[in-house]
């Protein structure tokens, strides 16, 4: 394995800047006023560097797929940007680097050999929280969108649909795009892509994850997971043995438009009032809560799928997982589900579907 070494990293921005104790590059911008947090040095449980990519191995019967590996342990480093030309080109630099990643929260105390944790347990105190400031970035997941019935025909295009999917205000506004480490490598059924704006103002984590999650963004095909402070944001390039990145240069990059920031609409967070004393809920079967996500496909489709796919692969042991039966139970689903914006045949697609299982597999499966 080829070892990175951060420290050697050139400046990339041109100007002047100095070296911070890790060997980043501290940028000399005006007024920079929101951090982003850089972990480096990715290690296995095993002391070995951890790849935070994929790597795609072309053999004879096609492209051949090692995920990533499972890191233990960081180092961070806080950059601070100000604009969406500085995050891009930061972006851009971290996808030479295989051993680094992006999460949204701040160091809580040392910054060597650290785990992402929130919250003490019995072995380490924390060592991430979410920034009390706030942050002015934000990275929009979009996670094997079916797309198979559009006859989207370049890179332009798919980009285009995936931001005409988000909110108003951010139609007109510039962001960094990067597809996933698998895009383009079997077709374009689905797509997977980052896309990362800044904001006018600073907003809290938890105030994000919650509007994604279940406030009035709830609908929009965009993962609320890496709102969490801790959540990784995969920032390297892909690996390519034996033949060529499909993408070649258009994997990632800076798209202009009118304006360099979003003014997000005002919202304020919900308040759920507890449930009376008195009240008694009775157990439910097991099994409920899958057909309970089963019965939420429909009219919004893609995020409820994914919902119920990670959900199954989660909690059936390995002697009783059977992904022929999902694969069946979400057609089900989608048949029965009421019309969406969107046409079923993309929901129903081999592939889609497939890609699916698969991720939820991958993530969060017992019986793998």
């Amino acid at each position: 394995m080829i070892q990175y070494d951060f420290m050697k990293l050139r400046n990339p921005f041109g100007s002047p800047g100095r070296r911070d104790r890790l060997g980043l590059f501290i940028l000399r911008r005006d007024n920079m006023d929101t951090e982003v947090t850089i972990l480096t040095h990715a290690l296995t449980r095993d002391g070995e560097f951890a790849n935070m990519t994929k790597t795609h191995v072309h053999t004879v019967d096609g492209w051949v797929t090692q995920n990533y590996d499972r890191a233990l342990t960081f180092n961070a480093v806080v950059e601070t940007i100000q604009d969406i030309e500085c995050l891009s080109e930061l972006l851009t630099l971290l996808e030479a680097a295989p051993h680094a990643c992006i999460v949204r929260g701040q160091p809580t105390g040392p910054t060597h050999h650290i785990r992402r944790l929130l919250y003490d347990n019995d072995q380490s105190p924390a060592t991430l929280r979410a920034n009390p400031a706030g942050l002015r970035w934000v990275m929009l997941d979009f996670d094997k969108v079916p797309v198979g019935s559009l006859a989207l025909e370049d890179s332009d295009a798919r980009l285009a649909y995936l931001v005409s999917l988000l909110p108003p205000e951010f139609h007109d506004v510039s962001y960094h795009y990067q597809w996933s480490s698998s895009a383009g490598v079997r077709g374009w059924d689905t797509l997977s892509c980052h896309l990362w704006f800044m904001l006018e103002a600073a907003w809290f984590c938890s105030d994000l994850h919650t509007r994604f999650e279940r406030g009035d963004f709830r609908d929009i095909e965009v993962d609320a997971a890496p709102f969490v402070a801790n959540q990784v944001h995969y920032t390297a390039a892909p690996v390519f043995v034996g033949g060529v990145d499909p993408m070649e240069k258009h994997r990632s990059g800076l798209v202009r438009r009118s304006n360099d920031t979003v003014r997000l609409s005002p919202w304020t967070k919900p308040v759920c009032p507890p449930p009376p004393p008195s009240c008694y809920l009775p157990p439910r079967p097991s099994g409920a809560a899958f057909e309970d996500l089963l019965a939420d496909i429909g009219p919004n489709y893609h995020r409820p799928i994914l919902r119920a796919a990670a959900h199954y692969a989660a909690v059936t042991p390995g002697g009783e997982y059977d992904a022929n039966y999902l694969r069946d139970r979400l057609c089900a689903a989608i048949h029965a589900g009421a019309q969406g914006k969107n046409r079923k045949s993309d929901y129903l697609n081999r592939n889609y579907l497939d890609r699916v299982i698969h991720g939820a597999e991958a993530k969060f499966g017992r019986a793998f």
